[in-house]
């Protein structure tokens, strides 16, 4: 006697359904939210940002890499060769009282950190030769005694900076900076002093723009290109604005401030 099993009803045909679809929305929902996590996690206004992974500096650890190896492979090129002025020659255009933009670059002596190679080499490693040609390096070392500073005996700084500035200031103002290095405080006194320095020192070249870069900052690839547009689509603006409107516009600011 064979027994037959009954088919299944209605009820348990939408039982299995539906746990299906809640089975695949669960997947559909999860993957969803991988995706999320991966594609948003630094994006500090989305709700899967991760504090742990948002914050690491993984395009600035790129650029000062790259810049540091660059500073370091000038430096074993000059330090190979005999003739170091054949050296400067080779790796930087002589200084070029036509360019067009002043980059004044102040470093100080740092415990156990040094920021100013990657900072150069960011700012020059991408650079053709006529781009270079059209940029005067000053580099200032603002300490009394230079010799404290861990990249002033190095050979790439003499064969990248078209300038490298110290202090050529009276007796008394020499000895009034050394009571302020001394004190380790009044930083801002010697800061607007140093950065007054650096800034004539710039303006006795006579470009018409001048950047004014902390030896802690990184250039982004294309930087110079970016800047070059940027101070052309001010001059533009500014002189659609007109000489009067201009005191009041950041715009016209721009070409007098970068």
């Amino acid at each position: 006697m064979r027994i037959l099993s009954s088919p299944p009803t209605n009820g348990s045909l939408f039982s299995r359904t539906a746990s299906r679809c809640i089975l695949a929305s669960l997947v559909c929902y999860i993957l969803l939210v991988q995706y999320c996590r991966i594609r948003s996690h630094r994006d500090p206004t989305s709700a899967f940002f991760d504090a742990r992974k948002g914050y690491q500096p993984i395009y600035s650890g790129f650029r000062a890499s790259k810049g540091a190896n660059f500073i370091r492979y000038i430096d074993a090129v000059a330090s190979s060769t005999t003739n170091a002025t054949n050296a400067t020659t080779a790796l930087k255009p002589p200084g070029n009282r036509n360019a067009s933009l002043c980059v004044g670059i102040a470093s100080i002596a740092r415990k156990d950190v040094s920021y100013i190679e990657a900072t150069v080499g960011s700012l020059l490693m991408d650079l053709g030769p006529r781009e270079r040609e059209d940029l005067y390096l000053i580099l200032f070392i603002p300490h009394v005694d230079p010799t404290i500073h861990p990249s002033f005996e190095s050979k790439w700084l003499s064969a990248m900076a078209d300038r490298v500035l110290l202090y050529n200031v009276t007796s008394a103002e020499l000895d009034h900076l050394r009571e302020l290095e001394k004190e380790g405080g009044l930083f801002r006194e010697k800061g607007l002093f140093d950065y007054v320095y650096l800034l004539k020192a710039c303006q006795e070249i006579g470009a018409p723009h001048t950047i004014m870069v902390e030896d802690d900052v990184l250039a982004m690839d294309g930087w110079y290109h970016r800047t070059k547009r940027a101070l052309v689509d001010a001059d533009q603006q500014t002189s659609r604005l007109g000489a009067s409107q201009c005191k009041l516009s950041p715009l016209c600011l721009l070409k007098f401030s970068i």
